[in-house]
């Protein structure tokens, strides 16, 4: 039976929200002392959403290819399983059932850039997760400094430039569905630094287009 609605997209963006920035709350790089911080001032408009003034510099590691190779890796959650491919090498960590980050080799902050999956188990439209993501980044307590906020409902994704614990981030997330109705069955979030945002999209792409349902079909 299909249940859905308000409370259903909340309880969904409550747990992405909540696993997604606790753990790139862990994975951020250790804090460098005071006397080391060279921050400089933020780019963009002269009154974003929840300025913050300053960023530190971003983290010393090459710009992310888009060309990397992917390979299959699987997720659960109850009785839900999908296969999405993820870049050749790189770490995993899991957050909760049917829920993963990775990230690339000698990577162990995540100052760089990673990407998050998660299997949606709940009966919520590719629309409604994208616009209520929206509707919630602007007053999450974990970010400030919202300089770029856009939606393209044509591919059920959403760009968005942040400040987190003082790091200027990127943030790309795709939903798609994998199988014959509306309804969202993976979250793809790519987190990485402004230079990163070519090799993101490609990535995202890449993904969302081979990733599958391992589920029957539905009769």
């Amino acid at each position: 039976m299909r249940f859905r609605g308000p409370l259903v997209v909340l309880a969904v963006l409550g747990l992405g929200l909540a696993a997604g920035f606790a753990a790139s709350r862990e994975l951020e790089p250790e804090p460098v002392p005071v006397s080391e911080q060279r921050p400089v001032p933020a780019e963009g408009p002269s009154d974003p959403l929840g300025g913050t003034g300053a960023v530190l510099p971003d983290a010393p590691v090459p710009a992310l290819p888009g060309d990397l190779i992917l390979a299959d890796e699987r997720l659960r959650d109850g009785d839900k399983r999908v296969v999405v491919p993820v870049p050749v090498g790189w770490r995993r960590v899991d957050l909760r059932d049917g829920e993963a980050r990775w990230l690339p080799p000698g990577d162990t902050t995540g100052g760089g850039y990673s990407v998050r999956v998660a299997v949606i188990r709940e009966d919520v439209t590719l629309r409604e997760m994208v616009l209520a993501r929206r509707d919630a980044l602007p007053g999450d307590p974990n970010i400030t400094d919202i300089q770029r906020l856009q939606v393209d409902e044509g591919t059920s994704s959403l760009l968005a430039t942040i400040v987190r614990d003082g790091y200027r981030k990127l943030l790309l997330i795709r939903w798609i569905n994998l199988r014959s109705d509306v309804f969202a069955d993976v979250e793809i979030a790519w987190t990485g630094r402004l230079q990163d945002e070519a090799g993101m999209k490609q990535l995202l792409a890449r993904m969302a287009s081979e990733a599958r349902s391992l589920d029957p079909p539905e009769g």
